[in-house]
């Protein structure tokens, strides 16, 4: 049966996540990065772990704790993986999943909410300015987490961070609903990191990947669908997930003329 909240689109989110993870494995197996004695193991932390193996339909898919185990496992460079589960049944099961994955790593599923658990396990490991990984959060109905990725972007400010956001149910009918939430562009600006990779949006609730990196050479991953945000294909990408249908109408409907310019003659015929 699987859980109620897996749909259609979570399959082929999950792919995509695939091909993220295994790409941002490939690029920090790098000697120059994970290469270099004395360096901490690679870090993959999950802000929303679920189950670990998920179901729709009768048939069975990894979740992301799985994929990037799977990923790192396969890259053969040290990891640690930290996976967050508010409920303690389905942290469990996640548990139980990934102790049959390991072989080389070390994995730590923390009941809870990331919200609390993130930064206990922060402030219980101190700042590592020169550790590598990614942080993911992957939400249902939640908006980016802001709080969460600042605390890590402080304490980690080399590792990337990664959401899954679905912009209409997040942002744009929460605020139809009238629980406003803000702007999705106002809160990927709120990330304290200075350079944000955008995927050009997918299916009629805008689903997206948004990164944020420090690192000025990191790939464009434009094989994939991203573009800079501050280039016109990204600026164009965040004003559609930001901004309603009229919004766009109405932010875009400029004028041939100014009411004070009397066209051409030629122009008029």
């Amino acid at each position: 049966m699987g859980d109620a909240w897996i749909s259609e689109e979570t399959e082929a989110k999950e792919y995509d996540f695939t091909g993220l993870e295994r790409m941002h494995v490939n690029i920090c197996k790098s000697p120059r990065i994970l290469g270099r004695p004395g360096q901490l193991p690679y870090l993959f932390a999950d802000l929303h772990g679920g189950p670990g193996m998920l179901e729709r339909n009768g048939r069975q898919f990894h979740g992301s704790p799985l994929i990037a185990v799977e990923a790192l496992e396969r890259s053969g460079f040290p990891y640690q993986t930290v996976h967050f589960e508010k409920d303690p049944e389905t942290a469990a099961r996640l548990k139980d999943q990934l102790a049959s994955q390991i072989r080389s790593g070390r994995t730590f599923v923390i009941p809870g909410p990331h919200e609390t658990g993130m930064s206990a396990w922060l402030a219980a490991n101190g700042r590592q300015p020169y550790r590598y990984g990614l942080i993911y959060s992957d939400p249902i109905k939640d908006p980016i987490p802001v709080e969460t990725f600042n605390a890590a972007a402080r304490y980690l400010p080399r590792v990337d961070l990664l959401a899954y956001v679905i912009a209409n149910d997040q942002y744009k009918r929460a605020n139809g609903g009238g629980a406003l939430r803000g702007r999705v562009a106002d809160d990927i600006a709120a990330i304290n990191k200075k350079h944000v990779l955008i995927r050009k949006e997918s299916a009629r609730h805008q689903f997206t990947f948004i990164l944020w990196t420090n690192w000025t050479q990191f790939p464009p991953w434009t094989a994939r669908g991203f573009h800079s945000i501050t280039s016109p294909a990204g600026k164009a990408i965040l004003d559609r997930i930001t901004y309603t249908r009229a919004e766009l109408a109405e932010r875009y409907n400029t004028p041939l003329w100014g009411d004070d310019v009397v066209p051409a003659a030629s122009t008029r015929r």
